[in-house]
């Protein structure tokens, strides 16, 4: 990718992002009232993170600073009822499901743990 121009490299993360990330209304709705702000929001904040069988996501307690959207693969996602119980049964969140969407509104915390499956 280095040996890739800026321009080229910039063009090559928007066009691996955009389709993705305009699945969302929001982020649908948003590109088609401003298509230079979804641009840059894909050059500049959309990543990709890839997880093995049994990596977790995040965990219960952590400060939520991402929202994710699952593009391949699947994870369970296990939920504490309250701030200070156990984790209760997991349930499967399969490809093409956003989560953890409070972080794009408001600081929130996870109340849960979102383990990787399979790809």
């Amino acid at each position: 990718m280095k040996t890739l121009s800026t321009t080229l490299q910039l063009e090559l993360r928007y066009a691996t992002r955009v389709p993705k990330l305009i699945e969302h209304a929001l982020f649908r709705s948003w590109a088609g009232i401003d298509m230079t702000a979804v641009e840059e929001l894909c050059v500049n904040a959309v990543t990709f993170k890839n997880l093995v069988e049994e990596d977790d996501l995040f965990l219960l307690g952590e400060p939520a600073n991402f929202c994710y959207l699952l593009v391949e693969g699947m994870m369970n996602y296990s939920q504490a009822t309250s701030p200070n119980a156990d984790l209760e049964g997991a349930v499967q969140v399969e490809r093409g499901l956003w989560i953890a969407e409070p972080a794009l509104w408001c600081q929130w915390t996870h109340v849960g743990k979102l383990t990787a499956l399979h790809r």
